[in-house]
């Protein structure tokens, strides 16, 4: 678990913004189911703090409760960083119930994202072979090796291919 805060930081903004906030006054919103691991948050503020990428995306609050209603993990990423000035987007919702309905499929509706594998592939190749870390495209090693060297798990019984990612069977 890692809860450090470093020295404050300036990292590059690439994006639209209403006003730049520090992080650590931002309300999270108390009814956000989402939870996000140490792992998560520190890996997050590892690819904001490199220099060629830096902070792609801002905070949305909402105007009428002031609660975060995305972000919540930028917002403890830019706080690891030690980020004094964060971009923030404030904006009108129709309803509490909008609001919430919006926090909840932040998150949610990217799960239902389909990889091609192939394209995977060809854009993991060509990272590499510029020499740029892998590392920053967050996938972990073994789904780098997956992608770029295809399924490994062999199963003796019928000599069929598992892939060790989605359990699809060949």
């Amino acid at each position: 678990m890692t809860k450090k805060k470093t020295e404050q930081v300036e990292i590059p903004i690439h994006c639209k913004y209403d006003k730049l906030i520090d992080p650590a006054k931002l309300k999270p919103h108390p009814a956000n189911p989402w939870k996000h691991p140490d792992s998560q948050i520190d890996l997050l503020a590892k690819i904001m703090a490199k220099s060629d990428i830096g902070i792609r995306h801002e905070i949305i609050v909402s105007k009428s409760s002031g609660f975060i209603v995305e972000g919540h993990c930028r917002r403890e990423a830019a706080i690891r960083l030690n980020i004094k000035k964060y971009p923030v987007v404030y904006q009108e919702f129709e309803s509490e119930a909008t609001e919430r309905a919006v926090m909840l499929n932040d998150n949610k509706i990217s799960e239902f994202a389909e990889v091609d594998g192939l394209i995977m592939a060809d854009n993991l190749t060509e990272l590499d072979q510029l020499n740029y870390p892998l590392e920053f495209t967050a996938l972990s090693a073994d789904e780098i090796k997956n992608y770029v060297e295809g399924p490994t798990k062999i199963n003796n019984q019928d000599k069929t291919i598992e892939c060790p990612e989605c359990g699809h069977i060949w």
